[in-house]
């Protein structure tokens, strides 16, 4: 076991004493935005630990999330079911070995079957086009849950409005700052930046296209189970236009050789629930919008990729720029 390694997973042991479980394994699953551990009960139920990053989630934005989980679950739309400590709170403190910060700590049930993403890439193309359509009518599912839902009073999530996705100091960071990118390019990613910034400033939110959305519900972050799909991962739901969820779940498929089809599906998909107006024109930009946000989030995170590891990506996003600049 490496020194981190050891060292992440005394920190989990320690939090799980603010759990009522007889634990028989503990396991490193991912070193990501948060750090997750399955726990494995003696009584054989499993759950996965999630130890969050600091200074991404206040308590209270971290409280709402639960919230929000919580309600889903009570509207028919199974999300993991957050397990409360001892305590009955949602979330402990943890000390991270060699970490000045502390860190909350919430454990959420292990959720069954394997990540969409994985599932696809041993699909034939006629289940890959039913496997969209039924992430687009669960996305949509989640819409018409917001829309009709009222938070409690004090519920608190980050915006991913213009500024949040695309200002001079959004969520993500600074990508027209990236260290891997040269003079040129940054200077390109300011400018497109500044052209997404004014469209978004434009659009219209409304209940029918803006409100708390997962903001990250790509096939890595959902679950499938024999024929049902699960959203997980609500780290960075918060309030934003319906069209970034669809440009989000689509964006590592954009080079995809049935990129239209899979597209065609997933909007058929959201349309047999609920409709998506203005999406032939709104689209195109949050499609644009959501490689750079993520390279904003990779920059800031040089321990999950380097710049060798970030520097193939980033002929795709200056040509998408460059088409998007020309209309």
């Amino acid at each position: 076991m490496s020194e981190l390694k050891a060292r992440l997973t005394r920190s989990a042991q320690e939090a799980l004493k603010y759990w009522n479980l007889d634990v028989a394994a503990l396991e490193l699953i991912s070193r990501s935005e948060n750090v997750v551990f399955k726990v494995t009960a003696k009584d054989g139920q499993a759950y996965a630990l999630r130890i969050h990053r600091p200074g991404y989630n206040t308590r209270e934005e971290l409280q709402a999330e639960l919230i929000w989980t919580d309600a889903l679950n009570a509207s028919g739309i199974a999300t993991p079911a957050h397990v409360r400590t001892r305590n009955g709170e949602g979330y402990a403190k943890v000390s991270l070995e060699g970490s000045p910060h502390t860190h909350a700590v919430g454990m959420i049930e292990w959720v069954p079957g394997m990540l969409l993403y994985e599932r696809i890439r041993t699909a034939s193309d006629s289940e890959v086009d039913s496997f969209f359509h039924k992430l687009g009518a669960l996305i949509a599912r989640l819409h018409d849950q917001t829309e009709r839902w009222q938070p409690p009073a004090g519920f608190t999530r980050r915006v991913w409005d213009a500024n949040g996705l695309v200002g001079l100091d959004p969520l993500w960071g600074k990508f027209w700052e990236a260290p891997v990118l040269k003079s040129e390019e940054s200077t390109l990613l300011f400018e497109v930046r500044a052209q997404l910034h004014k469209t978004l400033t434009d659009l219209e939110q409304n209940p029918e296209t803006f409100g708390l959305i997962h903001a990250d519900l790509h096939p890595r972050n959902v679950m499938i189970d024999g024929e049902s799909l699960q959203a997980i991962d609500f780290d960075d739901c918060g309030f934003g236009w319906h069209y970034y969820d669809i440009a989000v779940a689509f964006n590592e498929f954009t080079g995809h050789p049935r990129t239209n089809a899979l597209q065609e599906s997933l909007l058929k998909g959201y349309r047999s629930v609920r409709p998506l107006a203005h999406a032939e024109v709104a689209l195109p930009a949050f499609f644009m919008v959501r490689p750079l946000v993520s390279l904003g989030w990779i920059s800031a995170r040089p321990e999950l990729a380097s710049s060798k590891d970030i520097r193939p990506r980033i002929a795709p996003i200056i040509a998408a720029a460059e088409r998007y600049l020309a209309g």
